[in-house]
């Protein structure tokens, strides 16, 4: 085998290797938000530059050091099979993921991993699981310039999240409520689904 072929494949190898499916756990390193915890996930066919559906994925209520981790992990499955980059970050002390600091630190990670990791985004949705909802909301409208879809499981939205001054962010805005037969239905889903209608 000549050297070139050995180098050619050893590159490949390489690659294949550093974009294969992928797993990142990470804290930031800027200024407020030092320390602070985040979680990613690469699909197996990940290519930088290459057009990719990235979600931002929000976790329940929980103070676990570990919760964008293992919220990322329960997510990987969902992931490789739409082939999409997961951002999942943690939470601040109080175990919230949805007060503005949190919001703002969100919106910092999700900025500086697109260009970390040359993501070009086909599209971004925000996912949100109960109490996670109420940040997936959130970050949605705040950042509705780029922000494509929302997906919210189990959702444990209070109604305050939208108002009068930006129920028009929520128009043509794509909005997934996933529930189960348990989830008080009649608390969770009917009310939001009319606060929906009239935005």
């Amino acid at each position: 085998m000549s050297k070139r072929v050995r180098l050619v494949l050893c590159s490949l190898l390489i690659t294949t290797f550093a974009w294969g499916q992928k797993s990142v756990d990470d804290t930031f390193r800027n200024e407020p938000f030092r320390g602070r915890s985040f979680a990613l996930f690469f699909p197996a066919n990940y290519q930088p530059q290459k057009p990719t559906a990235v979600v931002v994925a929000f976790h329940p209520l929980s103070s676990d050091a570990r919760s964008a981790q293992k919220w990322r992990n329960k997510l990987k499955t969902f992931a490789e099979s739409n082939q999409a980059v997961l951002i999942c970050p943690g939470s601040g002390g109080n175990a919230k993921t949805d007060d503005p600091q949190d919001l703002s630190f969100t919106a910092q990670l999700t900025r500086k991993v697109l260009n970390k990791y040359q993501i070009n985004p086909s599209c971004i949705f925000s996912l949100g699981i109960s109490w996670g909802t109420r940040s997936a909301m959130k970050f949605s409208l705040a950042n509705r310039n780029y922000v494509d879809g929302v997906i919210l499981i189990s959702n444990n939205l209070t109604g305050t999240e939208i108002h009068q001054n930006n129920r028009h962010l929520c128009q043509n805005l794509p909005i997934f409520m996933i529930h189960g037969q348990n989830d008080f239905l009649y608390r969770r889903l009917y009310p939001i689904q009319e606060k929906f209608k009239f935005a």
